[in-house]
């Protein structure tokens, strides 16, 4: 974030809190019991829904303001953000982005030791470029971008079929696709009910849901760090406890928990191991459900 935009997330913060917001769980969306678990930079509340389990900062933004702040002021220096030149993407295209910070090769090839082929949709792709990876590594892999300009960037420059319209994908046919994939994405959903029953809708039977995000109850979290991921990018911080007491709910079965590092050993286990527990230490958590029949 650039100061510029800081002062103008501040702004909204104080804005919300003088005009006494709601204090509501995004994920009940009702009266619940919260605990107030920490206060940060004297603006933002850090509270834990004791109903659900989330881990959420409020105040909240609304909708407008969430939408032109994932347009215009979202970690534009980031790569994962920052759309390349011509120069800059014919470099990263010709060595398929290995040993960069886009590079998503080790988690897709556990996605395809998983399951290996099939329809993918990459939720939260920004301008494609793991979109691109899925598909050379042989998914049918369509793309997800709330963002218009990241969007139109990876249908003009990588050929890759995008949806940027929520309503859009909302309309999709029931069991479009295979595996609903997403790369550091849900801890930015403000509202993570109607995505988990979207991404039910779209998954075929038995269909497989590979979502990679902080961990906010791994090892680094646990010593501080957690504090440090939520706040103005990451609105909420959905934990394994969450997941594992809310997905069942969305009509989700069959979940599992790993976390990084993403290695031959984790692809091993995840295959062996059957139903049993894995190492959640990792700063990186892998969360895997399929879609009950």
């Amino acid at each position: 974030m650039s100061l510029p935009s800081k002062l103008r997330f501040a702004r909204r913060i104080i804005k919300h809190r003088l005009h006494h917001q709601p204090c509501v769980c995004p994920y009940c969306a009702g009266p619940s019991p919260l605990k107030l678990m920490k206060r940060k930079k004297f603006i933002l509340d850090i509270l834990g829904c004791e109903a659900c389990g989330l881990i959420f900062r409020w105040p909240t933004e609304s909708p407008e303001e969430a939408d032109a702040y994932y347009q215009d002021e979202f970690s534009p220096k980031s790569p994962q953000i920052s759309l390349p030149n011509t120069t800059e993407l014919n470099k990263l295209l010709q060595r398929n982005f290995a040993a960069t910070p886009l590079d998503l090769g080790p988690k897709i090839r556990l996605l395809k030791a998983i399951c290996p082929s099939g329809r993918v949709l990459d939720y939260g792709c920004s301008w494609g470029y793991g979109t691109y990876q899925l598909a050379q590594c042989g998914f049918q892999a369509t793309g997800f971008e709330i963002s218009r300009p990241r969007a139109q960037y990876a249908r003009k420059h990588l050929g890759l079929q995008v949806i940027d319209c929520f309503e859009e994908l909302k309309a999709s046919p029931r069991r479009s696709f295979d595996v609903i994939f997403s790369h550091h994405v849900l801890e930015h959903l403000p509202n993570l009910k109607d995505g988990l029953d979207l991404m039910a809708r779209l998954l075929t039977d038995g269909g497989l849901t590979f979502h990679v995000l902080p961990n906010f109850t791994g090892k680094s979290a646990v010593s501080g760090m957690w504090l440090h991921w939520i706040g103005e990018e990451h609105p909420i911080a959905p934990t394994i406890d969450f997941f594992a007491r809310n997905l069942p709910k969305h009509g989700f079965g069959q979940i599992r928990f790993a976390s990084s590092p993403f290695d031959d050993a984790l692809t091993n286990a995840l295959l062996q191991n059957g139903t049993k527990a894995l190492q959640t230490d990792g700063d990186e958590l892998l969360l895997l459900a399929s879609k009950v029949s």
